[in-house]
């Protein structure tokens, strides 16, 4: 089930109208129209908003821990399947089966397990494997692990900062606008 059919499923178990789930997440009734019609790609924000909104988990409504939603527009190096994203780095750091299954101490089984989506991964494994590929070049595609909750998202740098300025308050927004901007003016942080 997609991530809009879920979004529909439970707002209707809960007998909301798409503006009153709208005004529970914070969300204007049209951006819930247009997920409902799979006619927008949310960014990981929006759909916790709504997952708040329904009071129930990120990864009840996503159709998958590490979908498409979680990687936006910026999936070229991914494989055309996103649900199969540990297969992709893997590949492109030509990585081996048996290389990550060693390196994380999983077993080979578990691992091909969790590889082809047949098993869901522990807390525990996603950081085991997590810091195997960053140890291998995760950095350098600009991708790593969030803890949100109690669900494991592989984000962006910027989509991290933003889910945290977005948990400040008005007064810790401006305080962290200062710091960014002061660590602007320091040229070994420039690009």
């Amino acid at each position: 089930m997609d991530t809009k059919d879920k979004v529909k499923k439970y707002r209707k178990e809960k007998k909301l109208t798409q503006k009153q789930l709208g005004e529970l997440s914070g969300l204007s009734e049209i951006t819930i129209r247009k997920l409902e019609a799979g006619k927008s790609n949310p960014k990981i924000e929006t759909l916790q908003k709504i997952a708040n909104g329904l009071n129930v988990s990120l990864s009840d409504i996503t159709d998958d821990l590490f979908s498409k939603y979680l990687f936006g527009n910026k999936s070229d190096m991914l494989s055309d399947d996103t649900d199969n994203f540990l297969w992709a780095f893997r590949d492109h750091f030509n990585l081996s089966v048996k290389y990550l299954s060693n390196a994380t101490g999983i077993d080979i089984e578990r691992y091909k397990k969790i590889e082809n989506n047949e098993e869901k991964p522990t807390d525990i494994e996603l950081e085991k494997i997590y810091n195997v590929l960053e140890l291998n070049g995760l950095k350098s595609l600009d991708r790593y692990m969030l803890k949100i909750n109690n669900d494991w998202f592989w984000v962006s740098r910027k989509e991290s900062l933003i889910h945290f300025f977005d948990q400040l308050n008005a007064e810790g927004q401006e305080k962290a606008i200062e710091s960014v901007e002061l660590l602007t003016k320091i040229p070994e942080y420039k690009k």
